[in-house]
């Protein structure tokens, strides 16, 4: 038969509550208003008001309602008193002491008084078990009384035998002045009320009881008040807790112990292997990786990331820690999955400032290619966009012919609108190759035009006259339509604009020399104009 705690439990420790409300400067003076309609003796008109008491200095004056835009009915959005308005629930000043105060109503609460309280934690020894309460320190500020009155009382405690939990709860909701009343729950439930302040834990406090050898005093000088009996579930479950908490490991978990439930240990930290007593092999990992892992100050997310990369064969040193942080350890696992060197390729795209996705793609391609990949040269080149842009060519180059084909015979057709006026020339590009060192060379993304090209959004090269093959400037044109489409330079004219001499010299071009094209006949369509000038090679 279940031991009736209800008779057990103490009461509330009131002058330890009382002091430490007072060291934090919880439930502080107030300003409580009452409205109410009074009749004129002499006219017999009815006059709203409202009356208004300072705890502080005892006070008693009479103000305005504050409308809020309702009519008479409603005054709760607070007062006015001497020009100055007073909000219900604000923090302000009393007009004659100067005191701070609150601002409280009194129409929720009976006896124009009204009430304010604050949830603390204390700890108990019942017959040997471990006791987590939460006490309701409650002020009451009485206008008719002049008084302020403060009481305490048990809201829920939570009783912890070895293994069973009880919860003691009090019913009440405290409206009106109902008399307290407890239940004691054989089933656990979890808290109802989170106190967001605690009397002091030590560890003298648990010796000789359950929780003994919990560490509660060590982990709530980190954890809120809220979790403590969480926790306490938790160590229920799995004492093992209390030593990865003597080796300082409870910071890594801390963060994932808050986002799991009260009433069920397993759905949290389920990762970790409770089954063995050795807090590294619960980790699963050894005292010097777990040295390292603590100067990082990881994430529990990131602790596991980390340990997959220790199953994957990464020393789990301080220094490769740190590094495999810097650059993500989501890319350092994917380095792993494919069984590649993680921190040698980690270093290696550091330095090259790209992903593990880019060096993979570069990877592929050479592996298309037949090139050796044991050679370390070849797999970790010098300068990987170089190599990587060079086998992006070859690939392109080699796998579409039909790409090709047409391509060298739009070339063709277009040879007949190339143009030179002796100062700059303009002509057709004439492979794909030449758009992909095209836009290497002048840093813009002309090189993935070769569709576009080939479906009659076309590219020309603009060189000067006396340097053919350096390229300058690179047009597009709307083949069919005749119209430019875009015109750039170095890096798309970041920095210089186009000059007004090229933007005039495609102007002449397309205006004078170009001759629309359909690029799904290959043939040139008939100009409107009668006659056009004769390109020059």
């Amino acid at each position: 038969m279940a031991t009736d705690y209800i008779k057990k439990l103490p009461q509330p420790p009131h002058d330890e509550l009382m002091k430490l409300a007072k060291k934090k400067g919880l439930l502080g003076e107030k300003l409580i208003f009452a409205e109410e309609t009074v009749e004129n003796t002499v006219s017999g008109e009815k006059i709203h008001q409202v009356r208004c008491f300072c705890s502080n200095c005892k006070t008693e004056f009479i103000a305005s309602p504050a409308l809020n835009g309702c009519g008479y009915a409603y005054y709760t959005s607070g007062f006015v008193y001497n020009g100055k308005k007073y909000a219900y629930y604000d923090k302000t000043e009393c007009p004659h002491c100067s005191a701070p105060v609150k601002i409280s109503n009194t129409r929720y609460y009976r006896d124009n008084s009204v009430r304010d309280g604050v949830y603390i934690q204390g700890y108990e020894i019942i017959d040997g078990n471990f006791a987590v309460v939460t006490w309701r320190l409650e002020q009451t500020v009485s206008m008719d009384k002049r008084t302020t009155e403060y009481t305490s009382d048990v809201r829920e405690a939570f009783i912890f035998e070895k293994n069973r939990c009880f919860t003691l709860a009090n019913e009440n909701r405290y409206y009106g002045d109902t008399p307290v009343k407890i239940v004691q729950r054989r089933q656990f439930y979890p808290p109802n009320y989170n106190a967001v302040y605690r009397l002091p834990l030590t560890e003298k406090m648990l010796e000789g009881s359950t929780m003994e050898n919990s560490r509660l005093d060590k982990v709530l000088k980190s954890l809120p008040p809220e979790y403590t009996v969480q926790y306490l579930r938790f160590y229920q479950s799995y004492s093992a807790v209390e030593t990865l908490v003597d080796i300082g490991a409870w910071p890594i978990i801390e963060d994932e112990f808050k986002t799991g439930k009260y009433t069920k240990a397993a759905d949290i930290l389920d990762e970790l292997n409770w089954t063995q007593k050795s807090p590294y092999k619960i980790l699963g990992t050894d005292r010097n990786e777990l040295g390292a892992l603590k100067k990082q100050k990881l994430s529990y997310r990131d602790f596991l990331k980390i340990r997959q990369l220790r199953a994957a064969g990464v020393a789990i040193t301080e220094e490769n820690v740190k590094f495999l942080m810097l650059i993500g350890l989501n890319e350092a696992l994917e380095i792993a999955r494919y069984n590649d060197p993680v921190i040698k390729t980690a270093k290696y795209l550091q330095k090259q400032g790209k992903t593990y996705q880019y060096l993979k793609d570069y990877w592929n391609m050479a592996g298309k290619l037949g090139l050796d990949m044991e050679n370390p040269i070849i797999k970790y080149p010098k300068n990987l966009v170089e190599k990587h842009d060079d086998l992006v060519m070859k690939i392109k180059w080699n796998e579409d012919e039909k790409l090709k084909a047409t391509f060298h015979t739009l070339a063709d057709m277009l040879e007949e609108e190339s143009y030179n006026d002796g100062d700059m020339l303009l002509r057709p590009a004439r492979s794909e190759k030449e758009l992909i060192v095209e836009g290497k060379l002048l840093k813009h993304c002309v090189g993935g035009y070769g569709k576009s090209h080939c479906n009659g959004k076309s590219i020309f090269f603009i060189r000067k006259a006396e340097e053919p093959e350096k390229p300058w400037y690179t047009l597009q044109v709307d083949l069919k339509k005749g119209e430019q489409l875009q015109l750039h330079g170095y890096e798309n004219d970041k920095n210089n604009p186009v000059p007004q001499k090229v933007k005039d010299f495609v102007t002449y071009w397309l205006e004078n020399i170009f001759r629309p094209f359909d690029v799904k006949t290959m043939e040139f369509i008939e100009p409107k104009a009668a006659a056009m000038p004769a390109a020059t090679a």
